[in-house]
């Protein structure tokens, strides 16, 4: 094979996974964060000692309570007030709290009863009393 179709073929698939990973994003907007690079994205910007000196550094220059890091295609939300910790993880603590969802074990089985495996609802409430 020649060295053009080698790079054809290394660069057919760069396109095709830089799309595919795009296109499985979530469309909603994302908080404000510093300058990303490319492929890496604020890898190399996230000190490996005293990191929160670098994210309250980030959130004043920004402006934002919440701040977002890319490391190489991991999104990382940085909170860096206690009235943003409040508001996400007390106020709307429902929205992120659950347990995965195991559609053999719970639909085909029948084990919907087993404690571990109820999801957060009006039913966990009322497991702990009938098994207590």
């Amino acid at each position: 094979m020649s060295a053009f179709r080698w790079f054809a073929l290394a660069f057919s698939a760069l396109l095709y996974f830089a799309f595919r990973r795009r296109s499985n994003r979530s469309k909603l907007p994302l908080p404000p964060g510093p300058k990303k690079l490319p492929f890496v994205g604020n890898l190399l910007d996230i000190p490996r000692e005293r990191q929160w000196e670098a994210y309250h550094r980030w959130s004043k220059e920004l402006n934002s309570d919440i701040i977002h890091l890319d490391a190489v295609g991991t999104s990382i939300i940085v909170l860096s007030s206690m009235e943003a910790i409040r508001d996400l993880f007390e106020q709307r603590s429902s929205l992120y709290s659950g347990r995965i969802r195991l559609p053999t074990v719970v639909e085909l089985m029948g084990w919907d009863f087993v404690f571990t495996i109820i999801d957060y609802g009006g039913r966990v409430a009322f497991a702990p009393k009938i098994v207590f």
